[in-house]
């Protein structure tokens, strides 16, 4: 009897190991499902991310997409996003954030936050009494302006992930909360999540980057196009012109039975006009290819500036004489500066044509003066001047401050102008006023000084 008694316990006792070691291989089975339906979740989520994120517009709308799949996999409570501010360093609360309590939430101070420090470079996971001594602290104290479920506890649960795209100017930093106390099946990021948030970032900063890849595209198909269609137009009329005027002499040797066309004086001189024209805008287009490929090595000689202006002005007292203009010189008998005579050349060419082409017929004055062995050069119409806001881009590439129909050019002059005197340690400036016309200043290194000038009008 007591034999029988003992094997039934120990079957009993079998029994029971068995129990536990289903009960064991069944939680882990359920902790593995849950893992797996975890994973998947994320999965699902970065994915939808990833699709909605490319056809997003801005990086602000990336920011979004990403803030609300990571609310929905989180139980946080508040979410912001931080986004570039009017300055190195400086960030403001972004246009979208969100509560659990009352959905997106607004109500955030407008004020920039000055970051002492950068942002980290990994996501981070903390109560927010971790970071009282952060330079972070500011991005917490602005969400204590939106609304908060009610709660009693004192400390919160904080997660930041910052985003710093590899080539795109736009790093941001998305802030969670969590204030009230956490259920027992509620959970929120360890560090065991950490690879899954730095993919998260990983596709927020591609997202980025390739939305700011794709508008410089675009952008730069459109320059191209406005470019071809711009260059197209000047090409075409000094060449128009040119062939009207052939044609017209043809017909006129047809007619007086001529065997060779009688050419007038201002025919000639128009002829002599619209090829010069033709030729300036063929070398703008060489010399644009030059500085694209860095192949725009001046060539230096010593020069005079003085002797150079009087034979470019003496170029155009066609254009001159067509317009009305005049040109009021105020010159020392001499400018030594070591140069590249076709590329200096060139800068006052523009210059000068700029002056003639927007000075309404007005005088022209052109000065130069010695300061501090710099030569000072200006060149001052009195023209339609240039509005304040257009100043800072007219130096760029195929940019101008007035519409193409009303002014010709292909807008390179001053940007190949700025290349040239940067290359030889010179710059130019600009000071302009709409309807005041506007100064040029051209500063160069000078070789020697001059002998006092003289002022007279041509």
């Amino acid at each position: 009897m007591m034999d029988e008694l003992e094997r039934l316990r120990r079957e009993n006792q079998a029994l029971n190991e068995q129990v536990k070691r289903l009960v064991r291989a069944e939680r882990r089975l359920s902790l593995n499902r849950q893992e797996l339906d975890a994973q998947l979740q994320r999965f699902r989520a970065l994915n939808r991310f990833s699709l909605d994120a490319g056809e997003a517009e801005t990086p602000e709308r990336i920011l979004e997409l990403a803030m609300e799949g990571l609310f929905d996999l989180f139980p946080y409570e508040q979410a912001l996003a931080f986004v570039p501010g009017s300055g190195p360093g400086r960030f403001r609360a972004g246009p979208h954030r969100f509560a659990r309590s009352c959905g997106r939430s607004g109500n955030v101070s407008p004020d920039e936050i000055t970051l002492d420090g950068e942002l980290p470079r990994r996501p981070i996971a903390s109560r927010s009494r971790a970071l009282a001594d952060s330079p972070l602290l500011p991005f917490l104290r602005i969400m204590e302006e939106m609304r908060f479920p009610e709660s009693g506890q004192a400390d919160d649960f904080v997660l930041m992930l910052p985003v710093i795209p590899a080539k795109a100017a736009f790093p941001a930093l998305l802030v969670f909360r969590r204030r009230s106390p956490l259920s027992l099946l509620e959970r929120l990021p360890e560090e065991e999540d950490f690879p899954f948030l730095q993919l998260v970032e990983n596709h927020i900063s591609s997202a980025i980057q390739n939305l700011v890849l794709f508008r410089d595209a675009q952008e730069a198909v459109r320059l191209r196009d406005e470019f071809l269609s711009i260059a197209s137009h000047e090409l075409n009329t000094p060449m128009t012109s040119i062939l009207l005027l052939l044609q017209s002499l043809s017909r006129t040797s047809q007619r007086d039975g001529l065997e060779r066309p009688q050419i007038t004086r201002p025919q000639l001189e128009q002829l002599e006009r619209q090829l010069r024209r033709l030729g300036s805008l063929v070398e703008q287009l060489l010399e644009v290819s030059r500085i694209r490929v860095g192949k725009l090595v001046p060539q230096y000689a010593e020069l005079d500036l003085v002797a150079m202006i009087r034979e470019v002005i003496q170029r155009f007292q066609p254009e001159l004489s067509w317009t009305g203009s005049w040109v009021e010189l105020r010159l020392p008998e001499a400018a030594r500066v070591r140069a590249d005579p076709s590329q200096l050349d060139q800068v006052m060419t523009n210059l000068i044509s700029n002056a003639i082409k927007f000075g309404q017929g007005r005088a022209i004055e052109i000065g130069i003066e010695e300061q501090d062995g710099e030569w000072i050069i200006e060149v001052r119409d009195h023209g339609i001047g240039i509005s304040a806001r257009d100043q800072a881009r007219i130096f760029d590439r195929f940019e101008r401050a007035v519409s193409s129909r009303n002014f010709g050019g292909l807008g390179l002059g001053l940007y190949i102008a700025r290349q040239i005197l940067t290359l030889h340690g010179g710059r130019i400036e600009i000071e302009s006023a709409e309807g005041q016309g506007s100064k040029f200043t051209v500063r160069l290194p000078g070789v020697r000084s001059a002998r006092p000038g003289e002022s007279r009008r041509t």
